[in-house]
C-alpha cells in the first residue's frame, strides 16, 4: 500500500515489487476465511471466534501466515488468468485490497501477542 502511495514520486523505489508476498498479518486471513478461501479446524475456529489469544510462533500462527500467503498467491494466478497481459495483479495487490475491505469489517480474526505485525 506505501509502494501504491507513494510510488516513485514519493521517492520509494522498488524494482522488484512483482515479487513479494502478500504481509501476512492478522486482517487478510480472516478476510480470506469470510471468502470461504481458508477454513480452519474446528477448534482454531472457535479459538478464534472466542478471542482467544494463540501463542505466538505456535504451530496454529505459522500455518496461518503460510497458507495466507499461498492462498493470496494462488487468487493473484486465477485473477491473472482472467486478465488481459496489461491489467495483471500481483500478490501485494491483493492484499492490499482485502485488508482494506475486511479492515473495517467486525469479522473475528485471530490474536497473537507480538510484535511482529
Amino acid at each position: 500500500m506505501l509502494y501504491t502511495s507513494l510510488g516513485e514520486s514519493g521517492g520509494l523505489r522498488v524494482d522488484d515489487i512483482d515479487t513479494m508476498t502478500a504481509f501476512a498479518d492478522y486482517i487478510v486471513p480472516a478476510g480470506l476465511q469470510v471468502m470461504g478461501v481458508l477454513t480452519y479446524s474446528d477448534d482454531l475456529a472457535a479459538t478464534i471466534r472466542d478471542g482467544r489469544l494463540l501463542e505466538a510462533d505456535s504451530a496454529e500462527e505459522v500455518e496461518i501466515r503460510a497458507h495466507t500467503i499461498y492462498a493470496t498467491a494462488l487468487l493473484a494466478e486465477e485473477v491473472n488468468s482472467r486478465r488481459a497481459p496489461a491489467a495483471q495483479v500481483i500478490d501485494p495487490q491483493i492484499d492490499a485490497r482485502l485488508w482494506t475491505h475486511f479492515h473495517t469489517t467486525t469479522w473475528p480474526h485471530h490474536l497473537i501477542r507480538t510484535t511482529m505485525y
